[in-house]
């Protein structure tokens, strides 16, 4: 996948950058290919973690969308960032249609716990 770092004198951290969702981003300054798998694949090879936070600049659906294997099978504690109205509506609906309890921790913070 491609990411789109920020300029560091903009955000020092480089909290700014994104994942790249189109091709004609792909060719502008700054953008870079990272090797990427998705949750399960890494569940996989490394185990099933207890904890996930995600912050991953509107790039969560697709997150969780690599997860459901993980979500159904070994629910972990998720603190999730959400930008978008969009990326909330979807990924509370499935949180929620996994047994999620979804509780606010700040403007874009979620934390879920999978009710018992």
């Amino acid at each position: 996948m491609y990411f789109a770092r920020a300029d560091a004198v903009v955000s020092p951290d480089r909290g700014l950058g994104y994942v790249i969702k189109n091709d004609e981003e792909r060719l502008a300054p700054g953008t870079i290919r990272v090797e990427a798998i998705s949750v399960d694949e890494y569940v996989c090879k490394s185990g099933a973690p207890d904890f996930i936070k995600c912050d991953v600049e509107d790039a969560e659906v697709a997150v969780f969308r690599g997860a459901e294997r993980l979500l159904h099978e070994r629910p972990p504690l998720i603190l999730c960032e959400m930008h978008g109205d969009e990326n909330r509506r979807t990924l509370l609906k499935s949180f929620a249609d996994l047994g999620y309890r979804c509780e606010p921790c700040g403007d874009n913070h979620i934390l879920d716990q999978r009710s018992k």
